[in-house]
């Protein structure tokens, strides 16, 4: 199992996760509000999430598919990701 902080309305969320689950996944277990419009077919920028800085470079880059619909996020920053293409590991 992996450990998953999300922070929602600046309170901090603690989730478990097994190896291999997106976060959008964890989110939706734990009722985090995280929409997902398009349920992981990467064609919108709903699961728009930050990852801690600590943490960026610890997963994989994000594939040019990726960056596309991030440049689509509101609030885009240099640790922002889509919450369905990060595995938990």
């Amino acid at each position: 199992m992996v450990n998953v902080t999300f922070i929602e309305d600046g309170e901090k969320v603690e989730c478990s996760a097994e190896e291999g689950t997106t976060l959008l996944d964890v989110a939706w277990d734990n009722d985090i509000q995280l929409e997902g419009a398009c349920e992981s077919a990467l064609c919108c920028s709903t699961c728009h999430v930050y990852i801690d800085e600590n943490r960026f470079d610890l997963i994989p880059e994000a594939t040019e598919e990726e960056l596309d619909m991030l440049d689509l996020a509101a609030g885009l920053e240099d640790n922002s990701r889509l919450g369905c293409q990060v595995m938990c590991s």
